[in-house]
């Protein structure tokens, strides 16, 4: 009974942890993003200013099931910025650290609009990128391919810190009270599974 106990919290444990996110390492102006959002049930996925972490989202997908997500890094060269991902009735959330956006095209209009009319009779690049409008994201966009036909990250990275310390906490970050919380209920559990 103690080993099913000790199985059953470990599993809650982990359920409770289990939400990631994996962003590229670099991003430069204009580049098109791939946001990998992954978690139990529905998410909130946000890029934030590095500077105000706990501002108003610079952009935003709420309500959706994991997935990819698109965004287009239309920002100053030299400004930061940070990915969150939050399960939306949960406590569970990671947070990417601080990317700095590194020089690009001064214009990603024009970069969008070229992009646009080269790829329009490529049905892979022109379903690749989702609009970037929240109500629009879903979860059936579909993960881009490269030209071998495979749907790698290449060069991404799956980080994540906690805005109050700064300091890197993993693929599977949570807020610090859902860890103790699962550690809780988990020793709960096995001390009941004692008497």
């Amino acid at each position: 009974m103690m080993f099913t106990s000790l199985v059953s919290s470990t599993l809650f444990a982990t359920l409770a942890l289990a939400v990631s996110l994996n962003v590229p390492e670099k991003i430069s102006r204009c580049d098109k993003i791939n946001i990998v959002a992954k978690g139990k049930g529905k998410l909130n996925v946000a890029v934030l200013s590095a500077k105000d972490e706990c501002g108003t989202a610079e952009k935003e997908w709420l309500n959706i099931e994991s997935d990819t997500v698109h965004w287009t890094a239309d920002y100053k060269v030299g400004q930061q910025v940070v990915f969150l991902v939050e399960e939306r009735d949960g406590d569970a959330e990671i947070w990417s650290d601080p990317i700095t956006i590194e020089d690009g095209p001064e214009d990603c209009a024009a970069v969008a609009s070229t992009t646009n009319s080269a790829s329009a009779s490529s049905t892979d690049s022109a379903s690749s990128f989702a609009p970037t409008d929240s109500s629009d994201a879903s979860s059936n966009v579909t993960p881009p391919t490269d030209s071998t036909g495979s749907t790698g990250n290449g060069g991404a990275q799956n980080v994540g810190t906690t805005p109050e310390s700064n300091s890197p906490t993993g693929a599977a970050s949570a807020r610090p009270m859902a860890a103790f919380s699962a550690v809780l209920v988990g020793a709960v559990a096995v001390a009941a599974s004692l008497f």
